[in-house]
């Protein structure tokens, strides 16, 4: 279940819960026990929370990318490209030239719950059987736009 925060499945008594997102933390912060108790208190609007008990908190940092989607597949030779392809800072669309063997499966956000099997498998796909990646989550979206939008590129326009 999530609305705005997840809920697990019950595994063998088990319940994992699992938090919003806050955006722009520069600085990660420790843990607390009463952030858990307030996550526990809002599961109560989803579930029957009067007889869980906390057994383990774990706080940290999640990737989430602009657009909200996670970035699964192959990652893009950024300098190759640059060089090689000056106007595609300017939303020229050359082909793709990729780092050999390297891959990236990232970006799950606060929806990790939902997502990670499914990139999981796709990622999988991707390395084992060159199957493309579904265009939703192809890290290729997020790179052309900040080809044609950063501000470190403004010389090569």
């Amino acid at each position: 279940m999530h609305q705005s925060m997840s809920v697990g499945a019950n595994i063998d008594g088990i319940i994992k819960l699992g938090a919003t997102h806050e955006k722009e933390v520069k600085e990660p912060i420790l843990c607390q026990e009463g952030q858990a108790l307030l996550l526990k208190e809002k599961a109560s609007s989803l579930i029957d929370t009067s007889d869980l008990e906390l057994k383990e908190v774990f706080c940290g940092m999640r990737a989430g990318s602009k657009d909200y989607f996670p970035l699964v597949g192959k990652v893009i030779d950024v300098p190759f490209m640059l060089e090689t392809y000056p106007t595609v800072t300017r939303g020229a669309k050359p082909e793709m030239k990729y780092v050999d063997n390297l891959f990236v499966c990232n970006g799950l956000g606060g929806r990790g719950f939902v997502f990670a099997p499914l990139m999981a498998r796709m990622l999988a796909e991707c390395i084992v059987e060159d199957k493309e990646v579904d265009v939703r989550v192809d890290p290729d979206r997020l790179f052309l736009k900040w080809c044609r939008k950063s501000p470190e590129l403004d010389a090569l326009r």
